[in-house]
């Protein structure tokens, strides 16, 4: 289930974090028992066949004898099952349920029909690092108190780039088809497109991280996404006439918004551990083409020169202000911010590369000090609203509010481009994680 929690800040946002209350409306993270996703836009499943190896994980949290269901899972040997971490937790007491509140349906796609076949648990286990608060490692194991023989989903090779960026994958569930809808006895699917890291971060920034997480959906037209419900499930791709289980459903703000992503459990970054406690999987070892590098152009601003730009709101643009002392951005229209990173190793995620955040709402000029001691420096200017601006680059302190930014004419440095692949997804992951802001975010944390 997608858990729902309101999170309350009085700070203002390092600004990402509000583009999407602009794009989308307050965000809501599914977090809470009874409160999840089902699949948006999609198709019935006419025959369990289609997926053989989808499971209901159900609970009896009160020990009446009732089981009804409550995620998703995936048959991934004939004794286990992989699921979300918050869908074997109570959102009440914070435990882990017991094996006899827990059971599995296999063998079913109408849960009314009573056609598949029930499964006590035997074992729950809970990847270690799961973090409630932030729903990293939303991840579980269900051991089956007996076995159930029947085609197994494929895991992911450890380290593998699967899935790809722009791959078209299928999600599968019996959660609800609209947000804060009732949820279905069919079980239903849905083909999302796979997204980059980079456009998945502005709306997550408190709770994605990429080596852990991946995002699917987000159409601008919405109406296609997991819902309350459908946690626990899978998102699949296909290799070799077999389905592999990229992603396990985990979060989202609401469901099928226009523009929004749900966000998914990676895989890959867990079949070793899984792998270290059940027997019988099987796995895509093959090596493929990762993610798409995205090329992003970072134009090169000399020492006391200055550029003039635009930008829309939620884009980014960057500079290498290396060698200068001090960065000013002055908004002629709209409203940016800006951002200083120190080191372009950006596969070393750490939010000890931000050096400077400026995002004056009040004012004209965001200035930020570049530390002298980096052997370089970039300028991110990211776009809160539509922006027209002027970046300049000095190589003295000076009082923001007398800052007069240098022309491209006489004296000032040549501007060149360099293409630097992927940077963009790490710049807007520093960008992201940079601070807190004022925003009301309702968090379809857990879709259970």
């Amino acid at each position: 289930m997608r858990i729902l929690q309101t999170i309350k800040t009085q700070h203002r946002t390092i600004r990402l974090a509000v583009v999407l209350l602009i794009m989308c409306g307050v965000v809501k993270p599914a977090f809470a028992a009874g409160i999840g996703n089902f699949i948006v836009g999609g198709q019935v499943v006419g025959s369990a066949a289609k997926y053989p190896f989808m499971a209901s994980v159900q609970l009896d949290p009160f020990g009446f004898g009732r089981f009804n269901h409550s995620c998703g899972g995936s048959l991934i040997a004939e004794r286990w099952v992989l699921t979300a971490a918050h869908c074997v937790r109570s959102s009440v007491f914070g435990t882990t349920y017991s094996p006899e509140q827990v059971g599995v349906v296999i063998g079913a796609s109408d849960l009314s029909s009573r056609t598949g076949t029930f499964i006590l648990a035997e074992e729950i286990i809970v990847h270690p690092n799961y973090e409630i608060s932030t729903v990293r490692n939303d991840i579980a194991l269900i051991r089956l108190s007996s076995a159930y023989a029947a085609p197994l989903v494929v895991l992911p090779a450890t380290d593998s780039p699967i899935p790809v960026v722009d791959e078209t994958s299928i999600v599968t569930g019996w959660g609800a088809t609209a947000e804060n809808g009732a949820g279905s006895n069919q079980l239903r699917e849905v083909a999302l497109p796979v997204i980059s890291n980079a456009a998945c971060f502005p709306f997550y920034p408190d709770y994605f991280d990429s080596r852990l997480a991946l995002c699917a959906g987000g159409s601008r037209a919405g109406g296609q996404d997991s819902c309350t419900g459908d946690s626990g499930g899978p998102l699949l791709v296909a290799r070799d006439n077999v389905y592999v289980i990229a992603g396990i459903i985990s979060f989202g703000a609401g469901c099928a918004r226009r523009g929004v992503p749900g966000v998914y459990t990676r895989v890959e970054a867990y079949t070793d551990w899984i792998k270290s406690i059940t027997t019988g999987t099987l796995e895509v070892g093959e090596q493929l083409v990762g993610e798409p590098a995205d090329n992003t152009v970072i134009t090169r601003l000399g020492v006391n020169s200055s550029t003039v730009g635009s930008i829309l709101a939620g884009e980014v643009a960057y500079y290498d202000v290396s060698g200068a002392r001090q960065v000013n951005l002055t908004s002629s229209s709209g409203d940016a911010d800006l951002f200083i990173i120190d080191d372009a190793n950006f596969q070393a995620i750490s939010a000890e590369l931000l050096k400077c955040v400026s995002e004056n709402a009040d004012q004209v000029i965001d200035s930020c000090t570049v530390d002298q001691s980096s052997d370089g420096a970039f300028a991110v200017v990211f776009g809160y609203k539509d922006t027209q601006f002027t970046i300049s680059s000095q190589s003295i302190l000076s009082n923001v509010n007398t800052v007069q930014p240098f022309s491209n004419g006489a004296g000032a440095s040549s501007s060149s481009t360099t293409s630097i692949g992927s940077l963009s997804l790490w710049f807007i992951f520093f960008i992201a994680i940079a601070g807190q802001c004022r925003r009301v975010v309702n968090l379809r944390f857990s879709r259970r």
